[in-house]
């Protein structure tokens, strides 16, 4: 399973790398950026998403390799080598989860940097502006929205249908009215 994960994560990567690299694609292209700052932030995201793509690359590497160089053992209770030749002999478990988790520390920073960018070469008048939405008469006053309880077509109850369900609430009300349950003890 963490295999699987390793490889969708990879492959996360190289998208990430190659649109960070060739400056095309859907991970550059931002809505609501500042007037006149649209070729800086393209840059600074441009490296940002390199460096994201590298350390997500590392990072997906280094796991991979652990995990195929390295099983469980239950008897030892620890991880042992796959096969005691090979790369395992030049690299430890303890060497491989030391840096698997130095490039998970860094793609997280990375991420961060990434949020903290978009966040300050956003701009929230051009975000109100494009984010409001036309109020509908009905709608003001209600935080849920009204279209969401209120039906196109109300359903038609036959008149046979109507006459049945009142016959059988009304037996229904009879019967609970003279059950022995229902008896009031002051009628000695």
């Amino acid at each position: 399973m963490t295999l699987l994960f390793d490889l969708v994560l990879m492959a996360m990567a190289v998208y990430i790398l190659i649109g960070g690299i060739s400056g095309k694609g859907k991970l550059l292209k931002a809505d609501n950026i500042k007037e006149g700052k649209e070729e800086e932030f393209k840059k600074y995201s441009r490296i940002l998403y390199i460096v994201l793509g590298c350390t997500m690359l590392l990072h997906s590497l280094s796991t991979t390799v652990q995990n195929l160089l390295y099983v469980y053992d239950p008897e030892a209770q620890d991880f042992v080598a796959a096969s005691p030749t090979g790369l395992a002999s030049v690299f430890s478990y303890q060497f491989l989860r030391v840096i698997s988790i130095a490039f998970f520390a860094l793609t997280i920073a990375a991420l961060v940097v990434l949020i903290i960018l978009m966040r300050k070469y956003t701009d929230p008048e051009k975000a109100k502006q494009q984010g409001r939405a036309p109020v509908n008469e009905r709608q003001k006053g209600h935080i849920l929205p009204v279209d969401a309880f209120d039906f196109d077509e109300e359903e038609e109850v036959p008149a046979d249908a109507a006459e049945a369900d009142d016959a059988e609430t009304d037996a229904v009300e009879e019967e609970k009215e003279n059950s022995p349950d229902n008896c009031d003890s002051t009628e000695e």
